[in-house]
Order: structure tokens, then C-alpha cells, then sequence
């Protein structure tokens, strides 16, 4: 419930699609592999862009992880809560896609 207060589509998806990223904070550097980071407006959330691969990698090893994390509530393993695509379509019609 909380996450969907601070990622869901009328709070974050909703004003990208739009153009307005003022609900994002960006920290001030990219990451070492070219990643970018932003938190919620509320500070609750970090979101990370990440590569085609590096997504296919996660939903690879969700059922694994999803085992680990709920057998192991106090896990120092970071929590994911979702891995998100955008896709915009360009003029021409054609889909590109941004993960």
C-alpha cells in the first residue's frame, strides 16, 4: 500500500509520461555502471534505472529471491518491490522502450 502511495501510476508513472519529474529527486551523481537514481518525493523509495540485461537478470532470479526475503524477514538483502518498463511510441509509430 505504501509503495503504491509513493510509485504508483497517479504519483510517479502518471507525471513522467507527462513530462514533469518534479515528484523525483535525482541524486547529484549516476552510479559506476551508468545507472541513475532517484527517490520518491516522500523519501520512502530509491528507484534505479537499469539495462535491458540487468532486468532479465532480476526476473531470472525473482523466485529465488522472493523465497529468500520472505523465509528470511530480517535479510540484509535489498528489498525490491518492483521492476517497471516505460515504452514511449515515436512519432512514426514505432515503440521504443526504456527499462
Amino acid at each position: 500500500d505504501d509503495y503504491l502511495k509513493s510509485v504508483g501510476p497517479e504519483q510517479l508513472l502518471g507525471n513522467m509520461v507527462l513530462g514533469n519529474l518534479s515528484s523525483l529527486s535525482e541524486l547529484s551523481s549516476e552510479g559506476k555502471s551508468g545507472a541513475f537514481f532517484y527517490y520518491t518525493a516522500d523519501s520512502k523509495y530509491m528507484l534505479k534505472t537499469v539495462t535491458k540485461s540487468e532486468a532479465k537478470f532480476f526476473r531470472s532470479i525473482l523466485k529465488d529471491y522472493f523465497e529468500h526475503v520472505t523465509a528470511n524477514r530480517n535479510t540484509l538483502v535489498t528489498r525490491f518491490f518492483g521492476l517497471h518498463a516505460l515504452r514511449f511510441k515515436k512519432s512514426g509509430g514505432k515503440r521504443t522502450e526504456n527499462s
